[in-house]
């Protein structure tokens, strides 16, 4: 853990993909390894992009899967926690486990990785390019 990937682009002009979405954001994106004081954070982008799947769960399930699944605090031991940050703030999450065994999704074999909580925030899907940043993730 540790490892210095820390990555910025800040220039280039702004166009639109096939699918309606602006490139300007992804240059004005930070990938960094979280905080343990983020975690908060995360778990707020966690839970807004697994809010989808309520309809997936059963009700008696739901509440109890979506307060676990945002809840990172304990996984900064085990796991990269790695974030994207637009703006000043949190907009995607993934956790990497260099020992998937850590992970607690079950046995894996010796030298597996694992990832856990891939997110990104439901609103910067819909961010248009509004310099310097978009309203919709203030």
């Amino acid at each position: 853990m540790g490892r210095p990937y820390v990555t910025s682009a800040t220039a280039g002009a702004a166009t639109q993909d096939n699918d309606g979405v602006t490139d300007e954001i992804a240059t004005q994106v930070t990938i960094r390894e979280a905080r343990p004081e983020e975690a908060e954070a995360v778990g707020t982008v966690i839970r807004a992009a697994y809010a989808q799947f309520v309809t997936d769960y059963p009700a008696e399930s739901w509440q109890r899967f979506y307060e676990m699944v945002g809840r990172v605090d304990g996984h900064f031991e085990k796991a990269e926690v790695i974030v994207a940050e637009y703006a000043g703030r949190v907009v995607a999450t993934v956790s990497f486990y260099g020992d998937g065994s850590q992970s607690a999704q079950g046995e894996w074999p010796a030298g597996w990785a694992g990832m856990l909580r891939l997110a990104v925030l439901p609103q910067i899907l819909h961010c248009q390019p509004k310099p310097p940043h978009c309203s919709a993730i203030q």
